[in-house]
């Protein structure tokens, strides 16, 4: 989109880049400029990027805005590079922000969409920590692996395959191994656990003993166990662990920073949330609402998020909507 000034505005930035979605997506350049006054005319050359009315973001949300504040961002999920522009509006007496813009489209916007939400949901299978029931007296799912504590042992269970997630298998195994009793802590005992693992994998090429080293607190700790080669390539690995080890390693792992995803539905369109940002399917362009709360933990994001999504939506759905022309910034 190109903003060009109106009589008696002068342009206060420009920007050209070039944005990569995907190796499989065209490239695109997006031409930024702006200008502080309302007098401002819209080349429409990609997605409209009007904002909101201040007043009509503060209804709402319900919260106390400062006037919206045009942007643009180079943007990361998954590796996937994108570009966004729109407007962020500074919640009053907070350093807190709701954000609302398009996301650029480089081949279509159905496809950038797509491409968007593989990505987020790749990153979030990779990093995320979350309980797990029904194994052991406590499991955790640490990215593609699955840890379970026993009580007086831990095993760490990964099935590596090309495709689908793999929690249910692991979660099989780990169930199959607890209940024939041929874990041993400290000792690999691959012969041991060969017919769990033909059990739930089938008859597999190879095995080999492993061992890996993990963290807790401040200390380290070995895991040894083995790893088989499947039939299909793939492989699954079983390692065990002292169980006193397991308060210690759970507090390693709160401090490290974990994406979360989840599907969901604004108005009837496919969206998803990653982390602090939901993003919306639109025919023109994905639409991006951020909420960035630095200073008020109180804060229900996932509600500022729909209540910014709906107002978003339902102004692209009308095709005359009030707008705002913010100052021109740039993060």
């Amino acid at each position: 989109m190109e903003i060009s000034p109106g009589l008696g505005c002068l342009p206060v930035r420009g920007i050209r880049r070039k944005l990569s979605i995907a190796a499989a997506l065209a490239s695109l350049v997006l031409v930024v400029a702006g200008c502080n006054t309302s007098d401002v005319t819209y080349k429409s050359t990609g997605p409209d990027t009007n904002c909101p009315q201040g007043s009509r973001m503060e209804a709402a949300t319900g919260q106390k805005l400062s006037d919206g504040s045009r942007y643009t961002d180079d943007r990361s999920v998954g590796g996937v590079n994108y570009r966004t522009a729109g407007c962020a509006y500074i919640i009053s007496g907070s350093g807190d922000s709701i954000s609302v813009a398009r996301v650029d489209p480089q081949d279509s916007s159905d496809a950038t969409f797509q491409a968007l939400q593989h990505a987020a949901q790749s990153e979030a299978d990779v990093s995320r920590f979350e309980p797990v029931g029904g194994v052991g007296r406590a499991a955790r799912m640490d990215g593609q692996r699955l840890v379970v504590f026993t009580g007086s042992m831990m095993v760490f269970v990964q099935v590596k395959r090309d495709q689908g997630d793999p929690q249910p298998l692991e979660t099989k195994l780990a169930r199959a191994l607890l209940a024939a009793g041929t874990l041993g802590q400290g000792s690999a005992n691959c012969d041991g656990m060969a017919p769990q693992v033909t059990q739930t994998f089938g008859a597999f090429q190879d095995r080999a003993e492993d061992v890996h080293y993990e963290k807790a607190g401040g200390a380290q700790f070995e895991a040894v166990g083995c790893r088989y080669l499947l039939s299909d390539n793939g492989y699954a690995s079983v390692m065990t662990a002292a169980g006193s080890y397991w308060q210690g390693w759970l507090g390693s792992k709160s401090a490290a920073i974990y994406r979360a995803y989840l599907a969901a539905q604004i108005s009837g369109r496919p969206a998803f949330s990653f982390d602090d940002t939901l993003i919306i399917a639109d025919p023109k362009a994905p639409i991006e609402v951020r909420v960035i709360t630095p200073t008020n933990d109180d804060i229900d994001v996932g509600g500022l998020q729909r209540a910014a999504a709906e107002l978003m939506v339902s102004l692209t759905s009308s095709s005359a909507s009030p707008t705002s022309t913010p100052r021109a910034g740039h993060t």
